[in-house]
């Protein structure tokens, strides 16, 4: 059974992952959140696999890779776009990831077509970020995600399918 497994790792740059979705028209840093997001926490469910290390956060929109933000962030605000920082950023290669990115960023589209973004934040606050944020006492404070309560998720998700 996939839950008794070791995750495997495959160490990606996020930023790679950020690229990926800018490269097809998502131009938002919150959509490229929510959409690097939801594709982590498939990759788990459905091939039990870490994309990447890093920590998520609990932010009042959704799940956050601070790394990610702040460069996009601070690289917006100096040059009004993201396409320096993506000339410099290397593409995401990886064959089995692949796939599941071009079906979020499809899905994406098929959201802004019908202007249905909205549809993306309510996917990504599951039950991991809603755990992250029950003690926080405002809307602007943040909070770590536990990564054992996204693989938890993500695994909980891959049972009911199969059964």
């Amino acid at each position: 059974m996939k839950s008794n497994k070791k995750l495997k790792n495959l160490n990606l740059e996020p930023l790679s992952i950020a690229k990926y979705f800018y490269e097809r028209g998502v131009k938002n840093l919150s959509l490229i959140q929510k959409l690097i997001y939801l594709t982590f926490v498939e990759v788990i469910e459905k091939e039990n696999t870490l994309l990447f290390n890093e920590e998520w956060q609990a932010w009042s929109g959704g799940p956050v890779l601070e790394s990610v933000f702040r460069i996009m962030d601070e690289h917006l605000e100096k040059h009004g776009n993201y396409q320096r920082l993506f000339e410099q950023t290397p593409p995401l290669k990886d064959k089995k990831v692949i796939p599941y990115c071009q079906a979020w960023a499809e899905r994406y589209q098929n959201y802004a077509q019908n202007k249905d973004h909205y549809k993306l934040a309510a996917e990504t606050q599951t039950l991991p970020w809603q755990l992250a944020r029950r003690n926080l006492s405002n809307e602007w404070e943040g909070e770590k995600i536990e990564l054992a309560d996204i693989i938890h998720f993500a695994r909980q998700r891959s049972d009911e399918i199969r059964a």
